[in-house]
């Protein structure tokens, strides 16, 4: 079922938060669990602490944005509808106070309980390429990859019996287009709204799942 294999993708990515990258491809030994913590992991020539902006963005400009919701309340439980639990749907967002000047807006959802594959918060859902005109999810708008490895929402399904996880949407003013594919990953997505990211606009909320 769905929501178990979204309970196997969280559980992954916790054990990634205390077992070394590289011991999944074993051959480094003991020193692996230090040599990750400092330098995120070895697998490959390429470093990890250039493609894990993590939230860098959103602390590095102003919060001028209205982000809410006629569904969800900031700091409170998301409707089971909304998860994996449920149906799944992505829930409505409004917005207002995009500054002017603005060339596009994208919008994340991420776990800031749980890690995802490029070291930074549990990515379920990114959504670029929306209008500056916009005021709510558009029909269009280009999705990418997120940390389930799906072109879609995937809403909050943490490991049953996990205390409450932290989920945040995002909605960030773009000064310029991410020029990045359908499909881009989560670092890349993160990269480049780093470098154009003008205001922000944030709603927490929780969720978690009994054993049943």
């Amino acid at each position: 079922m769905r929501g178990s294999r979204f309970g196997i993708a969280y559980e992954l990515s916790l054990m990634r938060r205390t077992v070394s990258t590289g011991a999944a491809i074993g051959a480094l030994g003991v020193g692996l669990a230090l040599a990750s913590a400092g330098c995120g992991g070895g697998s490959s020539g390429a470093p990890h602490s250039a493609t894990t902006p993590t939230t860098a963005a959103r602390t590095s400009v102003p919060a001028s944005i209205s982000l809410t919701s006629p569904v969800l309340a900031q700091g409170r439980p998301v409707p089971r509808r909304f998860t994996c639990d449920g149906l799944d749907d992505p829930p409505p967002l409004r917005w207002s106070g995009v500054p002017p000047g603005t060339a596009e807006l994208a919008l994340l959802l991420e776990d800031q309980t749980a890690r995802g594959e490029s070291g930074g918060p549990f990515v379920h859902w990114i959504l670029f390429g929306i209008p500056p005109s916009a005021t709510q999810v558009p029909r269009g708008g280009t999705n990418g990859t997120n940390d389930f490895h799906q072109l879609t929402y995937g809403g909050p399904c943490p490991p049953d019996n996990d205390p409450a996880h932290r989920y945040v949407f995002t909605l960030y003013a773009l000064r310029a287009p991410l020029d990045l594919p359908k499909g881009a990953p989560p670092a890349d997505v993160r990269a480049a709204i780093g470098r154009a990211a003008s205001a922000q606009g944030r709603l927490t909320v929780t969720y978690t799942r009994g054993a049943g």
